[in-house]
């Protein structure tokens, strides 16, 4: 973690791929929340749309209602500099 903040390495997060293939029983148990918590710089994705039937308009959907508008609003931010600027 501490690494992809010096560095601004994203992490990428891909919710419905994580819930299905992982672990990871609900989303109230994914590490998103602690990510987010951090500060980690992170990008959503939606891994493999044919086989997990979302997109990404689903994954942001998904994330906000679990995390709230105001972290995707900075991890928008996050996106949009590391896009930029990689």
């Amino acid at each position: 973690g501490e690494l992809a903040i010096e560095h601004q390495v994203p992490i990428e997060v891909c919710p419905t791929s994580n819930l299905i293939i992982s672990n990871i029983p609900e989303l109230d148990t994914h590490p998103v929340h602690n990510m987010v918590a951090r500060n980690l710089p992170l990008v959503i994705g939606s891994d493999d749309p044919g086989i997990f039937g979302t997109n990404l308009k689903k994954e942001w959907q998904l994330l906000e209602n679990y995390i709230g508008p105001q972290p995707l609003k900075r991890i928008r931010q996050q996106q949009l500099a590391l896009a930029v600027n990689p």
